[in-house]
């Protein structure tokens, strides 16, 4: 999968009477959106752009002070997170070797480093990182190890009972996240959804970014988890109304309009997005909208696209595996590399999402055996709504 209305919120700060929030159904799904203002987005881009800027001149003066190497760090993935500004990546993978060049014997300058490695799928780099960190320093660091363990499928109910103790010594934003995450990689989506509305509950601050990661996270657990693309599609819409420049959650938003009739508000959507972003992901997804009605453009923007993804597999050579395998095995057109990335994929990160993207791509590139080969491996990973009717209807013996 490659991945405007006003809120009730927004509608309380511009003075209009907002419209009575639906009940939660029968499941527990909660469809009303987050009902605090938030300051604008535009405001919130700037303040983020502002505080790289200042942060980047400070470092200048002091090159090695481990605050400011950690907050800009942070600051750095924050806005990659939001805006696909993949530069700023290589930035933080560059203040993480700055960091443990300068500081050899801190536990945090590798957890730093840890991060940065994290961010672009280097996952046996990371956890080495922060095993030598808890030898230097003796500060135990098996919560942040979770992260690492739920991006790759191992150890679930490791990580929902350690983020669940946390949560309950601590129960504040980031932590009830963390277990709402939990909760849906081992599909037990109403219990996860009532986490992170929980969360939104806990959340204290007045930035339109956690607001609008929240919605989004949703939406992912929702369509592509539980295969509920209707609850997807208002979360998504939730997610740019809060923060319009959100480039992931624009492209899954612009999928399902694409799926549900509205290719023109589909392509619309990519055509402001892609201008904003260095994910090629926008690009290929409307090369595909549009093959149909101008295959000539659509031919330009793959190869545009195309261009893009090979640029990053350069740069980052595990961390678009996922998307890179989407792209080939459907308007790149090459579904034999497609696989490759996918198996490639899975090495790295055995989870759900990256069998879907290996079993997509060994059908789209014909392979029966290499389908039949990814379908039984699969059988051990904890399958999603859509991971486990494909593996129903396999038919491999």
């Amino acid at each position: 999968m490659y991945r405007t209305v006003l809120t009730a919120a927004l509608l309380t700060v511009l003075g209009c009477a907002a419209p009575t929030a639906p009940a939660p159904d029968d499941t527990g799904f909660d469809p009303a959106p987050f009902d605090r203002p938030t300051t604008s987005a535009k405001i919130a881009q700037r303040n983020l752009d502002a505080t790289i800027a200042g942060q980047e001149r400070a470092l200048i003066a002091r090159p090695a002070d481990p605050a400011l190497l950690v907050s800009l760090s942070d600051a750095l993935l924050t806005r990659s997170q939001f805006r696909g500004t993949f530069a700023d990546l290589d930035r933080v993978k560059q203040l993480g070797a700055e960091a443990v060049a300068q500081h050899p014997e801190a536990g945090w300058a590798l957890e730093l480093r840890a991060n940065a490695h994290q961010a672009v799928h280097a996952f046996d780099a990371a956890e080495a990182d922060l095993r030598a960190a808890t030898v230097l320093d003796g500060k135990d660091r098996t919560l942040a190890a979770t992260t690492i363990w739920l991006a790759r499928g191992e150890r679930l109910h490791e990580v929902l009972a350690l983020r669940r103790a946390a949560a309950e010594r601590h129960p504040t934003f980031r932590n009830r996240t963390a277990v709402a995450a939990a909760l849906g990689a081992l599909g037990r989506y109403p219990e996860a959804d009532a986490e992170w509305v929980a969360a939104l509950d806990a959340y204290r601050d007045v930035s339109p970014l956690p607001v609008a990661y929240v919605a989004f996270q949703r939406g992912v657990m929702w369509s592509e988890q539980a295969d509920r693309p209707d609850r997807g599609l208002r979360l998504y819409r939730e997610a740019v109304q809060r923060f319009p420049a959100y480039g992931v959650a624009n492209v899954h938003l612009a999928e399902l309009e694409w799926q549900a009739g509205d290719a023109t508000g589909a392509a619309q959507r990519l055509e402001r997005i892609r201008e904003l972003t260095q994910d090629p992901e926008p690009t290929g997804l409307l090369s595909e909208i549009v093959a149909a009605d101008s295959p000539t453009r659509a031919a330009a923007l793959s190869s545009q696209a195309r261009d893009g993804y090979e640029g990053l597999f350069a740069r980052h050579p595990l961390a678009f595996l996922d998307h890179g395998a989407e792209f080939f095995s459907g308007p790149g057109a090459d579904p034999g590399r497609a696989l490759r990335l996918a198996e490639r994929n899975l090495e790295n990160r055995a989870n759900a999402r990256a069998y879907e993207i290996a079993l997509n791509a060994a059908e789209a590139a014909g392979d029966r055996d290499a389908f039949c080969d990814i379908a039984r491996r699969a059988a051990s990973a904890t399958p999603t709504v859509g991971l486990r009717q494909r593996l129903d209807d396999a038919a491999c013996r």
